[in-house]
């Protein structure tokens, strides 16, 4: 049952995709989700507090991290928690999945 909760997430999100653009003052995550209307973005930098992302342009949402350094995270998308593809991930505490993030190896996600 849970596979498919998961599974409709992903066709709800329009087959979210993401990346990370690494610059020197910081990072700058992208999410693709066509369909969403309200974006959030959860880090372990700043204890999970929420952050909203804003739409850079149709369908693709951003958030900018101050600094460029290792973290885990999520999204919730039009309320629903999310973990999109990435490389690494990992279980949290609740059951369910977070995606890590490095800038420099392992757990690095594509960038463009």
């Amino acid at each position: 049952m849970r596979g498919f909760v998961l599974f409709l997430a992903a066709v709800s999100m329009g087959c979210a995709s993401h990346w990370v653009k690494q610059e020197e003052s910081g990072a700058t995550f992208y999410l693709k989700a066509r369909d969403a209307s309200d974006v959030v973005f959860y880090c372990s930098l700043d204890g999970y507090v929420p952050q909203r992302a804003e739409e850079s342009r149709r369908g693709v949402w951003r958030v900018v991290l101050p600094e460029n350094k290792a973290c885990r995270y999520f999204y919730r998308i039009d309320g629903m928690v999310v973990a999109p593809p990435s490389y690494q991930r990992e279980f949290d505490d609740f059951g369910g999945e977070t995606c890590v993030y490095s800038p420099h190896g392992v757990g690095k996600e594509v960038t463009r």
